[in-house]
């Protein structure tokens, strides 16, 4: 799919979504067996699963070699990490990878690299229909009235206002910051 989409949108960046990534690195630990030390991280095996969600926070012509000389240098001895090992590095490692790092990681707090904005709208969307298979006049009433709002937001838009963010999330940003800005200066 990402070639088709390169080759019809030459233009496109392909851009992957922080939570889905680890979506599927968590059902990985979970199908291994893993879920209890990942999620009480007490011990050597646990922080060490924990550390592997940092990845994404690199830049990604850094994800190579920091999984090699960080994780794989001091990953526990298991034949199922292992595996999961063997899984990261088919799927997500290395640069011939089904998703390299340049679609996953990037030195960066922002918010956008989710789709916090699409599952909104689908959800916002399937809100207004009450049957699965609503009238054709009421799917195309909301519709209108989603293109309506959708002006609205994109002539306010350019009046310059910052964008407002929660509390949480701004503290969630300026930890990870501090954490991009530590490894940086540790290089």
């Amino acid at each position: 799919m990402h070639q088709a989409i390169n080759i019809i949108f030459s233009t496109a960046q392909i851009w992957g979504c922080r939570f889905h990534l680890g979506q599927a690195w968590y059902r990985k630990i979970q199908s291994l067996g893993f879920a209890q030390d990942f999620n009480f991280a007490n011990d050597e095996l646990g922080k060490w699963l924990l550390h592997l969600f940092g990845l994404p926070f690199l830049n990604p012509i850094e994800v190579g070699n920091c999984f090699v000389d960080s994780f794989m240098a001091e990953k526990p001895e298991n034949n199922k990490i292992n595996e999961l090992c063997d899984y990261l590095v088919t799927h997500y490692i290395q640069d011939t990878s089904t998703f390299p790092p340049s679609i996953w990681a990037s030195a960066s707090s922002d918010t956008s690299l989710t789709t916090n904005a699409c599952e909104s709208f689908h959800s916002e969307f399937n809100s207004n229909f009450y049957h699965h298979h609503p009238n054709i006049f009421k799917i195309i009433e909301v519709l209108k009235m989603f293109q309506t709002n959708s002006y609205i937001k994109m002539r306010t838009s350019n009046l310059n206002r910052p964008q407002k963010i929660s509390k949480k999330t701004e503290e969630k940003q300026n930890y990870i910051n501090n954490k991009i800005s530590d490894y940086n200066s540790k290089k």
